[in-house]
């Protein structure tokens, strides 16, 4: 029987996707503190196997498309005085 993912796997797909646990519950429809004991578990409770696969093809697609960044304002790069 395959397993879902828990503890670092979660929290480090969470970093790569911007997610708080609590976003992540609100998505899947658990509570923040049973995903906060997904994320601290070393295995006796985990995400199913489906919320895995989703979580990896969101991690997946954020990695091949990152969000463009604002450039820094010129006068914080160049020195200069704030307009």
């Amino acid at each position: 029987m395959q397993k879902g993912y828990y503890g670092f796997a979660v929290s480090h797909r969470l970093l790569m996707i911007g997610w708080s646990e609590r976003e992540l519950a609100r998505r899947i429809g658990a509570s923040q503190a049973q995903v906060s004991r997904i994320t601290h578990s070393t295995g006796r409770q985990c995400l199913s196997v489906s919320e895995s696969e989703a979580l990896d093809k969101i991690a997946a697609f954020i990695v091949e498309n990152p969000m463009p960044r604002r450039s820094s304002p010129a006068f914080l790069i160049e020195g200069e005085e704030a307009p």
